[in-house]
């Protein structure tokens, strides 16, 4: 079949054949570039890393046609993978931090024009984990991409009917603070 034939374009893959390309994206980056979340103001550094890294795994996991290409900062995301004639295969919106609100809208913005998967990261360089964002109809799925298994791990589902446009609260306990004791006189 020739590339231009409809039933030869990418966007037949699926979903979990999509993430298991990104996975191998994180894993790599993970191994051999993870020091880039300790620079300051890192991201167009960032972005272009993960390209490589998941240009390199979507050619080892998928089958794709050559006129498939790895972008960063285009169609509204940090890191696209799309035929630059509007067939979005993987859009990534990521941040050194949690996402915004305004990133969340890019997440269903590139949802609703049709890109095949879908996914936020915050590369929280504290954590032990990346956090990753995967909307869906009416909800986002929360995971936790532990850094150093590759295992992710369902976290929450938010339902986005209850959604007031605030970030996900993890159950995170606050410290009480001690009062101070004078020594007895």
């Amino acid at each position: 079949m020739s590339l231009s034939d409809p039933a030869d374009r990418v966007y037949t893959h699926s979903e979990p054949l999509l993430f298991g390309a990104l996975k191998g994206a994180l894993r790599e980056f993970v191994a051999k570039d993870e020091s880039l979340l300790l620079w300051p103001k890192a991201k167009a550094s960032i972005a272009h890393v993960l390209a490589l890294r998941l240009g390199e795994s979507c050619a080892l996991h998928l089958n794709l046609p050559e006129s498939m290409q790895v972008d960063i900062m285009a169609e509204g995301s940090d890191v696209i993978v799309h035929d630059r004639d509007g067939n979005l295969l993987i859009g990534l919106v990521f941040s050194t931090t949690y996402l915004t609100q305004a990133q969340h809208d890019q997440l269903r913005l590139l949802q609703k024009r049709g890109c095949k998967l879908v996914i936020g990261i915050a590369f929280l360089k504290e954590k032990e984990y990346f956090l990753l964002y995967h909307p869906k109809r009416g909800s986002t799925d929360y995971y936790h991409y532990r850094r150093h298994t590759s295992e992710v791990v369902l976290l929450r589902e938010r339902d986005k009917s209850g959604d007031d446009g605030q970030q996900l609260l993890l159950s995170i306990k606050e410290r009480k603070k001690r009062k101070k004791t004078t020594p007895d006189r």
